[in-house]
């Protein structure tokens, strides 16, 4: 009885790792970033990620930290203020800002919906959605993007 009690305890007072449903989210969101992210870096174009928490819960790199290693090379992180800053009209370099959202995965953990913007530096930008499913444990894109909003 000790001894249930004293793995109890330790057990209770470890560290948690990932649940399998962030593991889930974070395998999703590097298919996902290996599949849309910004493909190249045109005319001086910067191409900016912001890792930091989103206003409804964390966001997606909080959650998935070594996405960040995975953003093609020519793609960077960067703070809000700084994102802020390049993404003002008054800015002459152009930018852009690359989001996207914790992907919502169904409960039988087969397919996914994820969302996902760019904008840019002045009063421009696009949401798209589009769905993933799961084969064989490897998330495939089975749709097109569906603008959701543009401005």
């Amino acid at each position: 009885m000790i001894v249930l009690m004293a793995l109890a305890l330790s057990a209770a007072s470890a560290k948690p790792g990932p649940d399998a449903r962030t593991k889930a989210e974070c395998a999703l969101a590097q298919a996902v970033l290996a599949d849309l992210a910004p493909s190249g870096d045109s005319a001086g174009n910067e191409i900016l990620v912001d890792p930091g928490a989103e206003e409804n819960g964390p966001s997606i790199f909080t959650l998935c930290p070594d996405l960040l290693k995975s953003l093609p090379v020519h793609v960077r992180t960067a703070s809000r203020a700084e994102i802020a800053r390049k993404a003002d009209l008054t800015s002459i370099n152009p930018v852009t800002i690359f989001g996207l959202d914790v992907p919502k995965i169904s409960p039988d953990g087969r397919t996914a919906r994820v969302s996902y913007f760019f904008t840019c530096n002045g009063l421009c930008g696009a949401g798209f959605q589009v769905r993933y499913e799961r084969k064989r444990g490897i998330w495939k894109r089975v749709s097109q993007p569906k603008r959701m909003w543009v401005s």
